[in-house]
């Protein structure tokens, strides 16, 4: 009989602790209806929750946010989404496990001007700030000469980047996030040489931060 109640009671202790786990653990659809509406004023939680709502019914419609602008799911998985908050920006937000058994979400708000410019930001499940978990590249880390390119023309290149935006883009299906450089203050023919210097870089997270 004792070793019944033993066994009774070490199952009960696993359901909890089970139970537990799955109450610690958040979906992205969860983080997205808890984000905190100081963070995109003009998409608060009703619009939030008819964004998903529409998800749901398989209707790919927009919802009309509170500056009258267009906001749509456009892409919703366990850890990842990505939204068109208006004409004029985008948010991608990805959960990442940490070393310590925890998560973090990781926001990247990319606003739609002339170039892409991206702001990167983490948050705990409760929405606290917490420390940089990524620092941008240095611009000489974002360029590379072709080996066909004249050293001084690749320098004369190197010179028109002045000022930079940086975007950022994170992976769908692996904890990664990609950078890049923009110069918006250049005309078509400038852009179209100085696309030959630029170059992506792609960094890993593990676990802590993105490197």
């Amino acid at each position: 009989m004792a070793a019944f109640f033993l066994m009774k009671s070490l199952l009960l202790f696993c359901l909890l602790w089970l139970g537990a786990g799955v109450a610690h653990a958040q979906s992205m659809r969860e983080v997205w209806l808890s984000m905190p509406d100081s963070l995109v004023g003009y998409v608060n939680q009703s619009k939030r929750i008819e964004a998903l709502d529409y998800r749901d019914m398989g209707l790919k419609l927009d919802v009309k946010n509170l500056l009258s602008g267009s906001t749509l799911v456009d892409t919703l998985t366990s850890d990842f989404m990505e939204v068109r908050l208006s004409e004029a920006s985008t948010l991608q937000m990805k959960l990442l496990a940490t070393a310590d058994s925890d998560s973090v979400v990781c926001v990247v708000r990319t606003f739609l001007g002339p170039e892409p410019e991206s702001v990167v930001d983490f948050y705990g499940r409760d929405w606290q700030p917490v420390a940089a978990r990524f620092a941008w590249p240095a611009v000489d880390e974002l360029v590379q000469k072709p080996d066909t390119m004249p050293t001084v023309r690749y320098e004369e290149l190197c010179r028109l980047m002045e000022p930079v935006l940086r975007s950022a883009s994170l992976s769908i299906d692996e904890n990664a996030i990609t950078v890049g450089l923009a110069v918006p203050m250049l005309n078509v023919a400038e852009k179209e040489a100085l696309s030959a210097i630029l170059k992506q870089r792609k960094l890993k997270w593990d676990g802590r931060v993105f490197k």
